[in-house]
């Protein structure tokens, strides 16, 4: 019973870390811009935001 034991892949916490924050990164610009093209088609049907 319990949580299982870690599995060692090798990888580092502050590489993991550095991947993870560079694709939130890459996500979160994402979404400013598909909020932005939200906006303008809202605009477009007569909804200001």
């Amino acid at each position: 019973m319990g949580i299982p034991d870690e599995v060692d892949d090798g990888v580092s916490f502050e590489e993991k870390m550095g991947a993870l924050t560079t694709d939130l990164a890459a996500q979160m610009q994402e979404g400013l811009a598909l909020d932005e093209e939200i906006k303008t088609q809202l605009a477009k049907v007569g909804f200001e935001i």
